[in-house]
């Protein structure tokens, strides 16, 4: 079974400014974006940080997981996260 991981050297400012230093490429995420990615950085599972962002934001545990899917999905598109084997 595959693992998605974030790429290396992605940095994430607290106003949700991420800079991928290896191309120069920025792009901005909102506050759940941020606390997607910054779950992924501290290495928690994607049902780890569905399960703290439904204590914190006011929507059920489906409509979360859907939105983390999404934007891991979006991760992905961007070439954000990497397969590993």
């Amino acid at each position: 079974m595959s693992t998605w991981q974030l790429i290396r050297g992605l940095a994430l400012s607290e106003s949700g400014f991420v800079f991928l230093p290896s191309t120069g490429e920025t792009f901005t995420v909102n506050e759940p974006g941020r606390t997607v990615i910054l779950g992924l950085q501290d290495h928690k599972t994607v049902a780890e940080i569905i399960g703290s962002m439904a204590e914190g934001y006011d929507a059920d545990a489906l409509t979360i997981q859907r939105d983390v899917e999404d934007f891991l999905g979006q991760l992905r598109q961007y070439q954000l996260m990497t397969e590993e084997a």
